[in-house]
Order: C-alpha cells, then sequence, then structure tokens
C-alpha cells in the first residue's frame, strides 16, 4: 500500500499509472488525495471514459502510443511511484528502467501466455541496486489495508462526488453473466447484479 510507498521513498511529488481500468484510475485518485502530481498512460482515446474520468481528478492523461515508456524519464524527470496494471509484461519490465531514485513500482497487472521478451539487464540491475529503486507485485490486502481503502474511497467520494458511480460502466444481470465478459470499448468496470426477494 501506499504507506509502504511512502515511507520507503519519503513524500513522493509525482506518480504514473500505467493502464486506464479500474486500478489505474483508483491509484490515481490516491495519488491526487495527496496532491501528488499524477499522470495516466493508456491506449484508449483521449476523449475516452477513462481519459475524462482520469482528468476529473486532477491527473494528465496521455495516449500509450504517443509517449513511450522508455520516454517517461525524460518527460517527468524523477517519477516516484508507478502502478503497472496493463497486464502487459513488456510495460511491466520497461517500467523498472524509468522509475526514478528511490522510486517505487508496483505489479499489478496479470500476463498471461509466454512472452519473452530481450531487457536490458544488466542496466535495469545496476540502476535498481545504485538508485535504491523498489519493484514488487501485489494481488491482495489484509483487512488493515481494506479498511485503509474504505477510508480512502470515502476521501474520493467527498472531494469528487460520483466518481466511483462513473467507473461502474455497466450492469449486467447475473443470468447474462457471458455478457459480462464481452469487453466494450468505454468498460472500466462491469457489475454483476444478483436479483433478491
Amino acid at each position: 500500500g501506499w504507506g509502504r510507498a511512502a515511507a520507503w521513498a519519503g513524500a513522493p511529488d509525482s506518480g504514473a499509472a500505467l493502464g486506464a481500468g479500474p486500478l489505474g484510475i483508483w491509484e490515481t485518485a490516491l495519488l491526487r488525495l495527496r496532491d501528488v502530481e499524477g499522470h495516466v498512460y493508456a491506449r484508449t482515446a483521449g476523449d475516452s471514459l477513462q481519459a475524462r474520468v482520469a482528468r476529473s481528478v486532477g491527473a494528465v492523461y496521455e495516449r500509450a502510443e504517443q509517449h513511450p515508456i522508455a520516454g517517461l524519464r525524460h518527460e517527468l524527470g524523477q517519477i516516484d511511484f508507478i502502478l503497472e496494471a496493463t497486464g502487459n509484461s513488456a510495460v511491466a519490465f520497461q517500467a523498472m528502467g524509468v522509475i526514478g531514485t528511490n522510486g517505487v513500482l508496483c505489479l499489478t497487472g496479470v500476463s498471461g501466455g509466454n512472452r519473452t521478451i530481450e531487457i536490458p539487464s544488466d542496466a535495469i540491475n545496476l540502476q535498481m541496486v545504485l538508485g535504491n529503486r523498489l519493484v514488487f507485485g501485489s494481488v491482495n490486502a489484509n483487512r488493515r489495508y481494506f479498511e485503509m481503502g474504505v477510508g480512502h474511497l470515502q476521501q474520493a467520494e467527498q472531494r469528487w462526488p460520483g466518481i466511483f458511480e462513473r467507473l461502474l460502466t455497466r450492469r449486467v444481470q447475473f443470468a447474462d453473466f457471458k455478457a459480462a465478459l464481452d469487453r466494450r470499448p468505454e468498460d472500466i468496470k462491469t457489475l454483476l447484479t444478483v436479483a433478491t426477494g
């Protein structure tokens, strides 16, 4: 969580989310709650719902095709925190090369398949050690972190009323659950609803 990032790197000044799904947008909202400069890099268009939601919390939204990861350090300077939420292993390894000194990279994207890429392993190893950088993966949390998350959700809802409602882009009846698996361009989070009674 955020407490670990703050303790490791001090008070961060800039952060980036790679991916504009629920995790990328939520991480950006967390950065903005602390008045940290936030940037989102994703494949969706600049006028997409994802881009509009990111901008509504005061973040900068950029198309990934126009801003290659390898150039982010030159664009942003020191990057204190990166959340990788694309599910693309190449993106994860590229992010290791741009995280700043004392920076933290959190990997949440789950990649499938058997992709092989060539990486500058000596350079990444040297940067990670001499730059005091931290890379970790996360998929779950304990009760304390869930409770902190509820508090953060409440803070975000107070600051940007309706933000989480905007992230729920589609509701599908449980009986039609297969339709929830068909991704649409504007999907951020699809909610399965169960009738009660």
